[in-house]
Parts: structure tokens; C-alpha cells; sequence
């Protein structure tokens, strides 16, 4: 809906201008009254640019698939991470959890004790920095016995994506007896900023992309550009 309401910004009606009257000169006069204004068109674009933005930080489901066949039989914890700027109120909605190998019961929590965390895996679980002052991350882990694989889906449904300082959400798996990482060198199998996207390229065992049918926000972006260099080249066309 969002991005039929951008494109419909190229559609506004436009008059054709009436063939041109000539000064004492014998110059064309302009008809400026008859042209889209750019300063409107790029003002709508702005508007168009917000709603989308909002729409990449707020209803972009992701899908995380990870391959952990390599560490088949380890005990390890999965930290899931709400990283916030405190800037503004952030969610993220994690479902659909499936995996051939074993949660272990008891071992699943909330850090630091008492943050806006609901639900429980393999059932759905949402984060929130609803009533929780400062910037420090808000985590939920649970232990796993790992076979050959993890998925589940997650949504930010709430954000800033500030490209500067957007909110985001992160995965991180450890030995559950050394607390060394697994199938990362650096800690994150992913890092997914408000705006920005999902990086997983911090390991080859894990992809995490936009589920079917959900624009990435870079996709998004590259939407917006052309339509501002559509809108552009339209009304210098329409000056000559």
C-alpha cells in the first residue's frame, strides 16, 4: 500500500502547456502556470520517503535459516538480542522457531530481570523496551541441544531506523559449558539494523533475508530514487 502510494506520485495530472504566445522579441513565453511544480512533487516524495522508511522498520518480516550440522551435539545458548537506542519505543517479534535438535528445559531467561519480554520457544516471543530506561540491550536465551538445524522468523515492529543510530536485533549462539562462540569467529551469526537490513555475513552457516513477498529496505530505497529522478526528468521536460 505504501509503495502504491509512492508510485502514484508520478501519476498526478499534469497540463500540457498551450502553444507558446511570443513577446515583442518574438521569443516563446513559458506557460508556468501550466507545469507541475518540482518543489510539490519532491515535497510528496518526502512524504512517500517517511512511509517507507516506517514500513522497513515496522512489518518487514525476516527469515533466519542456520546451518549447525557442523556442531551437531553441543549444549549451546541462544542470546536474542534487542539492541535499542532508548531513542524511541522498539519491538521485535520472533515465531515459527523450528529445529531438529533439543531445547533444554529450565534454562531460558530474561537479561537484565525484569525487561518487556513475553512467550517462551519454541512458542512465539516478543522484546520490548517498554518501561526499561538506558540503552543496554535487552536479551532472552534459552539452551539448546543442536542437531543439524535452526530457523525462525522475526518482525521489528516497532523502531527507530535512524541511519545513524537505527535500532536493531542480533543473534548470538555459545558453548553453553566454555561461553566460546559457535559457528562465528566475532560473536553475531547476524545483525539486523531498523532501515538497513540484515547482515549475516559473519557466517557462512547462516542466511537471513526477507521472507517472501517483503521488500528489503534497500530495495525500498532504490524504489524511492527512481521515482525522484522520474519526477525530475518529467518536469524538466515539461520547462523546455
Amino acid at each position: 500500500m505504501i509503495l502504491a502510494a509512492a508510485v502514484g506520485v508520478t501519476n498526478l495530472t499534469v497540463f500540457r502547456p498551450e502553444p507558446p504566445t511570443r513577446l515583442a522579441d518574438g521569443n516563446p513565453r513559458r506557460q508556468e502556470s501550466n507545469i507541475v511544480s518540482l518543489t510539490k512533487i519532491l515535497s510528496c516524495l518526502a512524504v512517500a520517503m517517511t512511509l517507507l522508511l516506517a514500513g522497513a522498520a515496522q512489518g518487514t518480516p525476516f527469515l533466519v535459516t542456520i546451518d549447525t550440522s557442523s556442531v551437531v551435539g553441543s549444549e549451546a545458548t541462544m542470546f536474542f538480542d534487542l539492541n535499542h537506542t532508548g531513542v524511541t519505543s522498539a519491538q521485535v517479534q520472533i515465531s515459527g522457531f523450528a529445529t531438529d535438535g533439543s531445547l533444554v528445559g529450565g534454562t531460558d531467561g530474561v537479561d537484565p530481570a525484569g525487561a518487556d519480554v513475553t512467550g517462551t520457544l519454541p512458542g512465539d516471543v516478543s522484546i520490548s523496551n517498554a518501561g526499561f530506561a538506558g540503552t543496554t540491550p535487552i536479551t532472552y536465551f534459552q539452551n539448546i541441544v543442536l542437531a543439524t538445524s535452526i530457523s525462525f522468523m522475526f518482525d521489528m515492529v516497532a523502531g527507530s531506523s535512524d541511519p545513524l543510530n537505527p535500532d536493531g536485533f542480533a543473534l548470538t549462539l555459545l558453548d553453553a559449558s566454555t561461553g566460546a562462540p559457535l559457528l562465528s569467529d566475532v560473536g553475531p551469526l547476524f545483525l539486523f539494523s531498523a532501515g538497513q537490513g540484515c547482515d549475516a555475513n559473519f557466517s557462512t552457516a547462516v542466511t537471513c533475508e526477507a521472507a517472501a513477498g517483503a521488500p528489503e529496505p534497500a530495495t525500498l530505497a532504490l524504489v524511492l530514487a527512481a521515482l525522484v529522478g522520474l519526477a525530475s526528468l518529467r518536469t524538466r521536460r515539461l520547462r523546455i
